[in-house]
């Protein structure tokens, strides 16, 4: 097995676990609707089997109360930073990213939203 392809896989769990995480401990009353963003660089099927666990994960934490807004960059880095940018400005509680480039420039992009707040 290509160990890329496992190391990329390790740092999706880790980055869709260290999100779930987050959620939990931000969790806010019961009635009001967590919003999570959820951005996937490309279109694979590990990608969609990933959104399937996220997706089990949060509604086992917060029932219907959580809405989870999945957004495709399509393999594109100017797709994936408009994406970002589209969240950071959001009113979402958590956003969970899955890759190193698309966590890297999640990083660049928060921070600097935040900053400007």
């Amino acid at each position: 097995m290509d160990k890329r392809l496992v190391r990329f896989g390790l740092l999706s769990l880790l980055l869709v676990g260290a999100a779930i995480f987050w959620v939990v401990q931000k969790q806010k009353p019961a009635v009001q609707v967590q919003k999570v963003g959820m951005l996937l660089p490309l279109e694979h099927e590990a990608m969609t089997q990933e959104v399937a666990g996220f997706r089990e994960e949060l509604q086992a934490v917060f029932g219907e109360n959580v809405q989870i807004d999945v957004k495709n960059a399509q393999g594109d880095v100017g797709i994936q930073r408009a994406l970002l940018l589209q969240f950071a400005q959001g009113d979402y509680q958590a956003v969970a990213v899955v890759g190193t480039t698309a966590s890297l420039m999640a990083l660049q992009i928060f921070a600097s939203s935040s900053s400007n707040r």
